[in-house]
């Protein structure tokens, strides 16, 4: 965020820092708006005492200490238990209030807000509201031809995970399983993908969206949308932009609050899950109530939401915080000083480990602790806890482990001493990436019990993750594989056929996942699973989903002749032979590897025979691709695969991956990486229960498949940008005028294992040769090209969901 804006001439900062603070005190601003209470609790006394004369004015967004209760109400233990607040909430209340007492002015979404907060100050004035706003065009879909259920929101934040879970457990059920059918329901936003375990029983026709650059397409294909939200505060953006763009939404009261919506005449209120599903079966069918709610609510929203009405609200407020005299920093020290060390996001971690191990593990449960000696980390209200990594005496050891096999030798010490779970804060997650083997170690070994990365992750070290046993290989124990590496025939005619899986990959269990050898080497795995990317195993129910639709496409898919295009560097760690034996694996296709090869002494002997060139120095890489596209006869190919060495590819990756290209009839395609990976941008990452993606982006790396399709309209690249910087925008723009399509492919992602990053000078100048580039071409926007238009579900890999 911060470079995004100084592009745009905003001086941006990241964090309190010296460079900050200098800024404050010599920028002579009059006004500052800080976003979040918690944000303003730690810029405010530093605003208040380097510019006193700066006026202050907090935007609360929501009033947390609203929404956390409601929260806690409503968490129980058991049947007819209610939830109550503790000190904790009480200190967190303390906190934002007295943040709001500080400032000059306070800024919130609603008027019942906005009057809590002056009720509470006794300042009838401290607070203003300034509406959320959107301006979003109405959908032209009409009745007839909209289909499906949409519930967006980001599933990082409590309240939308809890509606989405309470969608699918208790609303779902009561529904005719006819409804969804016919209307799939999808849940569109954000972090889904670390959450999917909560939806495994959804069902086939629950589909898991997860992140998308924009929600439009989303809510304008929707037959209608629900918000059912158990909990929160402020007003909710998702029922504001459904209404405006005339999509008929059920919603909770909690939803719907700050709004003045009517029941009845803008939306159906529900607040229990069986008016709820009859409120989505009524709607869903009845054309008449649809079409009134759909114009009755645009119509209000667009009046009272639109966004000159809040750019008006905000500005009012910007002048009535102006014409007061700023506050004394009085108030403000005091947030410093008020409860020592309770400010400190590393004391509010500790807070957190704390409480997730709480609702999490037993009291009497053993527990090894990832830190480097704190002993607060250990204060588990009773539970035995170990630092790790530790001393014989049984402190922290003082030492970080020298490698993977160090480490898991150590955990596997401390297992046999009665160690049973193993908790990583937020501060050690690192490990885990610099750990690589330890990370494939706990993942295919030991049940994940805890996820949320505001906190800490949580194995259990006495359980197998889900539908993950180990199994023997041909018999024998897992230890007792064979891991060595075959030579590779040298003669012409093994060239294609000896380089197959089995000669790289050291070792596949019977269940199809990758196992480590003696040496913390990896194998391989099947592309329904995760690579090293995403520590959180993906759901049994979606493992199966996508091998049954990968089956039935297969059958209805034909074998293809695919060209495969490449560099490799040989002076550097690459991961060449993986990639080579892949591809050469192929059962369905005719696979022919031209590969060159760039630096180092010379190719990689396990891959000679498919490197056709080795070139001393480095060169552009679709210059070089250029080269090997003059020598081929691309009618002779359905397919051409431009790879870069850096990434790793699931089993069976080619066969499966053409299969849905083929099936889809995209023109061009790249896989999606798996989440956690270097997915570049956002829209590259995998989304769960997904087969496919319809977009107008994709990467020029590191895996674009062409069709037959695309070869006259996209070959030879253009080298005026030979590194391939602005394709991406050319790309779509060219196919769009041919009617052909282009997407991202979900149900078979890959792994990117790293992601170059330029230097401050290094990206300016590609900056300039792309926009040089996209000057002297016809080309889509960034902001266009980041869309999804149509996702292929997994139920019915033969139909988009459009």
């Amino acid at each position: 965020m911060p470079a995004s804006c100084n592009k745009r001439g905003v001086p941006a900062y990241a964090g309190l820092t010296d460079r900050s603070r200098t800024m404050i005190a010599e920028g002579e601003f009059d006004l500052a708006v800080l976003a979040y209470f918690h944000v303003a609790e730690v810029w405010m006394p530093a605003i208040r005492s380097l510019s006193p004369t700066t006026r202050i004015i907090v935007d609360n967004l929501d009033l947390n200490f609203v929404r956390t209760a409601r929260q806690r109400f409503q968490q129980r233990e058991h049947p007819g238990e209610i939830g109550l607040l503790d000190t904790e909430y009480a200190m967190e209340m303390i906190r934002e209030l007295n943040v709001y007492a500080a400032a000059d002015l306070v800024l919130a979404v609603s008027q019942k807000e906005t009057d809590l907060v002056n009720d509470l100050s006794g300042e009838s004035a401290l607070c203003l509201t300034v509406p959320d706003g959107d301006v979003l065009d109405p959908s032209t879909i009409p009745f007839a031809e909209r289909r499906g259920i949409v519930f967006v929101g980001t599933f990082l934040h409590p309240p939308n995970l809890d509606a989405g879970t309470y969608l699918t457990t208790m609303i779902l059920p009561q529904l005719d399983p006819r409804i969804t059918m016919e209307h799939p329901v999808s849940l569109v936003g954000d972090g889904l993908n670390r959450f999917a375990e909560h939806f495994s029983g959804a069902g086939s026709h629950v589909r898991l969206v997860g992140w998308v650059p924009s929600i439009v397409p989303y809510l304008e294909r929707a037959r209608i949308a629900v918000m059912p939200l158990p909990y929160g505060a402020g007003t909710k953006r998702k029922v504001i932009q459904a209404l405006m763009m005339g999509t008929p939404a059920v919603a909770t009261t909690v939803a719907a609050e700050g709004l003045d919506l009517r029941a009845g005449e803008h939306f159906l209120c529900a607040d229990d899950p069986v008016t709820f599903a009859r409120s989505i079966t009524r709607l869903v069918s009845d054309s008449e109530l649809w079409h009134h709610l759909a114009r009755e609510g645009q119509e209000y929203m667009r009046t009272i939401r639109g966004r000159e009405l809040a750019r008006a609200a905000f500005l009012r407020a910007v002048t009535a915080a102006l014409e007061r005299r700023p506050r004394s920093g009085d108030r403000a020290g005091y947030l410093e000083t008020y409860s020592p060390g309770f400010y400190d996001p590393y004391s509010q971690l500790v807070r957190r480990v704390q409480s997730a191990v709480r609702a999490t593990l037993p009291i009497s449960a053993t527990v090894v602790v990832v830190n480097k000696g704190d002993e607060e980390l250990l204060n588990l209200d009773g539970r035995t806890a170990w630092h790790f990594p530790r001393a014989r005496g049984g402190g922290w050891a003082g030492y970080y482990p020298r490698d993977s096999e160090e480490t898991i030798a150590h955990l596997n010490d401390l297992r046999a001493q009665g160690a049973e779970y193993l908790v990583f804060p937020k501060t050690s997650l690192w490990w885990l990436d610099h750990y690589r083997d330890l990370k494939w170690h706990l993942k295919l070994s030991y049940r994940l019990v805890h996820d949320d990365n505001e906190s800490c992750i949580i194995f259990s070290l006495c359980e197998a993750p889900e539908s993950r046993q180990r199994e023997a290989q041909n018999g024998k124990p897992l230890e007792e594989a064979d891991f060595r590496v075959p030579a590779i025939d040298s003669s012409p005619s093994s060239a294609l056929s000896t380089i197959g899986p089995a000669s790289l990959a050291p070792v596949v269990a019977g269940d199809g996942h990758a196992r480590l050898d003696g040496a913390g080497r990896i194998a391989t795995w099947p592309h329904s699973g995760h690579p090293t990317g995403d520590i959180t195993p993906e759901p049994a129910h979606l493992m199966l989903a996508v091998e049954t639709a990968l089956a039935r496409i297969r059958e209805c898919t034909i074998p293809t002749a695919a060209l495969i295009l490449g560099t490799y560097h040989a002076g550097r760690p690459s991961h060449i032979r993986q990639i080579v034996s892949s591809l050469a694996g192929s059962s369905r296709s005719r696979v022919v590897q031209r590969w060159v090869c760039l630096g180092g002494s010379g190719p990689v002997p396990e891959v000679t025979q498919v490197t056709t060139r080795v070139l001393r120095d480095a060169r552009p890489k679709f210059e070089v691709v250029n080269e090997l596209l003059q020598k081929e006869d691309l009618s002779s190919y359905d397919y051409v695969l431009v790879l870069d060495d850096d990434v790793r590819l699931p089993e069976g990756f080619l066969d499966d991956f053409l299969a849905v290209q083929a099936h889809l009839r995209f023109s061009l395609a790249q896989p999606a990486c798996v989440s956690g990976s270097h997915a570049g941008h956002p829209i590259m990452e995998k989304q769960r229960g997904v087969l496919a993606r319809q977009t107008l982006r994709v990467e020029t790396g590191p895996i674009v498949s062409f069709h037959r399709s695309s070869h006259d309209l996209l070959f030879p690249f253009d080298l005026t940008s030979p590194m391939g910087l602005g394709y991406e925008n050319i790309w779509p723009h060219v196919l769009l005028q041919h009617n052909r399509t282009m997407g991202i492919i979900d149900a078979i992602p890959i792994e990117r294992l790293t992601l170059e990053h330029e230097s401050g000078d290094g990206r300016a100048e590609s900056g300039m040769v792309r926009a040089a580039f996209l000057r002297a071409h016809h080309h889509l926007s960034d902001e266009t090209t980041m869309r999804v238009l149509d996702v292929a579900s997994l139920d019915g890999a033969d139909a988009w969901t459009g």
